[in-house]
């Protein structure tokens, strides 16, 4: 039976692990490409759309990792799924913003 030092000393040394994998999934997916909203963000490309991911988004990657259910070139299924539909609610918002705007502008020149 493990002891309470021993089990906080595994704790200790998995969280480091989780550190290391989190500091490698930005190290690999921090995006530098200038044309990009996501330009100084940790970035991941999934089916064409950019995913600017926060930190909550790279520590639950991590622990997958850990897990031994996903690596760090491809998350697992289910957080790239709700990745996906964020970032397409996020672009279908700005869309509607957008689209709002342009009409209202054109409403005021054409008073």
């Amino acid at each position: 039976m493990a002891t309470d030092i021993q089990l906080e000393k595994e704790y200790a040394l998995r969280k480091l692990e989780i550190d290391k994998t989190v500091r490698r999934i930005i190290e690999k997916h921090y995006y530098k490409v200038k044309n990009c909203g996501n330009i100084s963000k940790t970035c991941y490309i999934l089916e064409d759309v950019y995913i600017a991911l926060n930190s909550d988004h790279v520590i639950r990657w991590a622990k997958y990792i850990d897990a031994g259910e996903a690596t760090i070139h491809k998350p697992p299924y289910i957080l790239r799924k709700v990745w996906l539909e964020g970032a397409q609610k996020t672009a279908a918002s700005k869309s509607r913003k957008t689209k709002k705007s342009k009409n209202k502008d054109t409403q005021l020149t054409q008073s």
